[in-house]
């Protein structure tokens, strides 16, 4: 046959398969996304509702619920994900019936019950805005409107049901145990993608047995690695195990060097028998080098978190969090408030913002913005699993200045309202839940810090009682207290 002929007969094939096989199959039909023409939602009472913004939405659909940001031209951001529990939470129930709850900051929750997904990703039926109970239709086939004004949402998530068998990819394990016959045995405990089959879990590794036993002969015992403490070099201040080079001096950090054979979940060796270095190295006080004018202290595991953490939490498990994400690179704050050594109770805006970078980048996403049960439980491991290298400077970095910088008052809504009020958090001024709606508590707050600080701000400007405003005397004062003098 003629080359070309083959070619043409080639090329006919390649696109008849294209056509047979259903565009689905190469769709994230567990973790999906909005498709970029279709859509948008028609609320009754307020219009358009897209659910495609890609930069700042970023609406995900996993088999247990939405998450991201929906937008209205009139109402703003509407939160799928609002603090992850059943009543905030827009939930799947795998077969693409939703649930719960969404939350728009200028129309309150918003019932996803009644909204369903088939087996084309198509969403129909309507969510009800609870304030005034108006609908929002998610099909123009709700109302047969498709001939005047054609508009749907879709998705590339699938339902599991109408799904082919997905490979497992990574697993969760027991301990291995005792050494028998040259060989240990482990078991699975837990499997991801969800509903996964087969992949090639390691569940056995080669042991050894040394030594004899007494009397009936033939036996032995295992004899454990040795455990050799890693060498901490020298390295600039601001270095960690982690880093390339150091965020006070700019130097490139010293590479300290794994034993051959160590990973991320390996306690020892399983060539040398070393220790190795995302292990804890100490068991009790502290280990300090010297270090270019700071110090690099290796501590035994932070404490571990125990509690659901979202958008408002004032908690100690809060400043566990943080301090956890600036260990590892993703930093609630790089100076100031929430920065390295600065951490807080309060689960704000920043806070938020850095665990979701830390979940996006450890595919975390079913609880993206809040800690529940999968995030905690992977944080909790890796405070097991790796030592907590904490960075002590000489001084440490300055806040930019000027720390506060707008006007507010009662009814404001902007973020700068949750700097306000863990400042006023740190200065034992205001204990309730933060958002960024200055609030009657923000109000008080600021009434009893311009009070506290009445010769500094009111005084001069000849006012005798506080006004609960957040303005140029009191933010002076507040970039005073922050370290910002001028």
């Amino acid at each position: 046959m003629p080359k070309n002929n083959s070619l043409l007969i080639l090329i006919c094939f390649i696109f008849t398969l294209g056509i047979l096989i259903p565009n689905y199959l190469f769709a994230s039909n567990t973790d999906g996304t909005i498709d970029s023409t279709s859509k948008y939602a028609w609320g009754e009472n307020i219009g358009w509702v897209n659910f495609g913004l890609i930069a700042n939405g970023n609406v995900h659909v996993t088999d247990v619920g939405l998450t991201g940001y929906a937008w209205n031209e009139r109402y703003g951001w509407i939160n799928l994900n609002a603090n992850g529990t059943a009543t905030g939470h827009v939930t799947n129930d795998g077969e693409g019936t939703l649930g719960g709850n969404a939350w728009g900051e200028k129309l309150g929750w918003i019932n996803f019950t009644g909204v369903t997904i088939n087996s084309s990703g198509d969403f129909s039926g309507y969510a009800t805005i609870v304030s005034d109970s108006s609908k929002i239709s998610f099909n123009c086939l709700n109302t047969s409107s498709c001939g005047s004004s054609n508009f749907k949402i879709n998705t590339d998530w699938r339902p599991i049901s109408t799904r082919g068998a997905v490979t497992c990819t990574s697993w969760t394990y027991s301990s291995f145990s005792s050494c028998s016959g040259g060989s240990q045995s482990r078991t699975i405990i837990s499997s991801s993608p969800s509903g996964c089959t087969g992949g090639s879990p390691v569940l056995t590794q080669s042991c050894v047995i040394v030594g004899g036993g007494g009397g009936g002969g033939g036996g032995g015992s295992y004899t454990p690695p040795i455990i050799t403490p890693p060498t901490v070099s020298t390295n600039p201040v601001g270095c960690t195990l982690v880093t390339l080079f150091s965020p006070i001096t700019g130097q490139a950090c010293q590479t300290i060097t794994n034993p051959v054979g160590c990973t991320l979940v390996t306690l020892f060796s399983p060539v040398t028998g070393q220790a190795c270095l995302n292990q804890n190295i100490t068991t009790g006080g502290t280990t300090q080098v010297t270090s270019g004018g700071g110090s690099i202290v290796l501590k035994p595991a932070i404490s571990l978190l125990t509690k659901t953490l979202r958008l408002g939490s004032i908690d100690k498990d809060v400043n566990v969090l943080q301090k956890f994400l600036n260990l590892n690179n993703f930093y609630v704050a790089r100076a100031g408030v929430g920065s390295f050594g600065k951490e807080t109770n309060i689960f704000a805006g920043l806070t938020q913002k850095a665990l979701i970078s830390f979940q996006n980048t450890y595919s975390l996403k079913s609880e993206l913005g809040f800690v529940s049960t999968k995030t905690r439980k992977f944080i909790n491991d890796l405070f097991v699993k790796k030592p907590v290298v904490v960075v002590q400077p000489t001084t440490q970095p300055s806040v930019t200045c000027p720390y506060f910088t707008k006007n507010l008052k009662k009814g404001s809504n902007d973020v700068e309202v949750l700097k306000v009020q863990a400042f006023l958090k740190d200065q034992g001024l205001f204990s309730v839940t933060s958002v960024k709606y200055f609030g009657v508590a923000t109000d008080k707050a600021v009434r009893d810090f311009q009070a506290k600080y009445k010769a500094e701000i009111l005084t001069p400007a000849n006012i005798k009682n506080p006004t609960g405003l957040w303005y140029a005397s009191t933010i002076k004062q507040a970039n005073k207290l922050m370290g910002c003098s001028n």
